[in-house]
């Protein structure tokens, strides 16, 4: 009975869809150019690539080196192997879903197992930070507000990744494997197959935020699409007039939570692995809450 009455309610929301589409088409037409603009100007241009060069280096043993020399660091600190420690290196100048992209791939090439795999997936989700500064300055004349900000989201990470370094007992290892051949024209496909992974499904979330505001006039709270789409969140956040300290909370609620865009893409691209999306998603709950404590600790000690 409690799934019918689900798929009764999702029925009647497409034809809800359906029919705002058809009375509106002009704005659904707007919306899907600005998004694939989005995507074109700001996404590809960034992502791809950082996706290319990442498979070569797989391809040429660069975590296999991480491994032979950082392995003793990274275990110490986080319990996790050098190749996990070039996961987490790797994330943090590439973004998302680079993250899941380089995850994926070193599990495939059995860099890194799937029980260290589904430990290091809590915390190597993080926003480029370019991407970060530009968006924040729309909002945030202070800079020092946007630097405490992107290192509440970073830190917010270690922290986790600090408080669940036992979940998975690494053993240290130096050994070192050869590496693969370069295949570029598989490399260029599989970032391609990524890269229109990513234009869907930020089409998809921003068309969906833009039709829930519309249809039930949710235009005050058009704040909480970035829990649909980051970028669009953020956008509309810098729009509304708001106290510094909500705008702060707002803000990194919306980075580290990543947006159900990010999430999609982030299942999409680890679906044919037995890696757990469900971690992921703990981790960014975990960070949410972690990041707005930092923050505010910050914001009220007068530190940004």
């Amino acid at each position: 009975m409690k799934k019918k009455i689900i798929n009764l309610f999702i029925i009647v929301f497409i034809f809800l869809i359906i029919i705002f589409m058809f009375k509106n088409p002009i704005l659904i037409k707007d919306d899907v150019i600005s998004s694939v603009s989005l995507w074109l100007t700001k996404v590809f241009p960034t992502l791809f690539p950082m996706l290319i060069l990442n498979d070569i280096l797989i391809s040429c043993g660069l975590p296999e080196l991480f491994k032979k020399y950082f392995s003793k660091f990274s275990n110490k600190i986080f319990n996790l192997s050098g190749s996990g420690s070039y996961l987490l290196f790797m994330s943090m100048i590439s973004g998302t879903p680079a993250n899941a992209y380089i995850l994926k791939e070193l599990y495939n090439s059995s860099n890194i197992s799937l029980e260290e795999a589904n430990k290091v997936i809590y915390y190597c989700y993080f926003s480029n930070p370019m991407f970060l500064y530009t968006m924040l300055s729309l909002m945030f004349n202070d800079q020092y507000i946007i630097i405490c900000i992107i290192l509440a989201h970073y830190s917010s990470n270690i922290i986790i990744g600090l408080l669940i370094r036992n979940n998975c007992i690494v053993t240290y290892s130096t050994n070192i494997s050869r590496a693969k051949k370069i295949n570029l024209t598989k490399t260029i496909q599989k970032g391609m197959d990524t890269m229109i992974i990513v234009l869907g499904t930020i089409t998809v979330y921003s068309l969906l935020g833009i039709i829930i505001i519309n249809i039930f006039r949710l235009n005050r709270l058009s704040i909480f699409t970035g829990f649909l789409e980051i970028t669009e969140g953020l956008n509309m956040l810098s729009k509304i007039s708001l106290n510094t300290y909500i705008k702060i909370v707002f803000s990194i609620s919306i980075i580290s939570f990543g947006g159900l865009s990010i999430h999609s893409q982030i299942k999409s691209i680890i679906n044919d692995t037995p890696i757990s999306y469900k971690n992921f998603l703990c981790g960014r709950f975990y960070q949410v809450i972690i990041s707005i404590i930092i923050v505010s600790i910050l914001y009220f000690f007068h530190i940004c």
